[in-house]
């Protein structure tokens, strides 16, 4: 993602606990030259919960890197 070569994560994170629909989290980490990773940025309402799609249910579709950008995609819903 910062283009310096090395294969850098971005995941999607779930909590699991005592809510009946966890929050999701996107997580960001860069691989560094020694190939330990380093957390860039945990960004908390970038995901929809599993319930908040709508009448099409869990909106949440994929993540992708393009050209160094994160793309986070998303479907469905009513008349969100």
């Amino acid at each position: 993602m910062n283009r310096d070569g090395r294969s850098d994560v971005a995941i999607v994170i779930e909590r699991k606990g005592g809510e009946a629909v966890p929050p999701r989290a996107l997580l960001i980490a860069l691989l560094n030259a020694d190939g330990s990773l380093e957390r860039s940025i945990v960004a908390e309402h970038v995901i929809l919960k599993a319930d908040e799609g709508g009448v099409w249910g869990d909106s949440f579709e994929s993540v992708t890197i393009d050209r160094g950008s994160v793309v986070v995609t998303h479907y469905g819903g009513s008349n969100w």
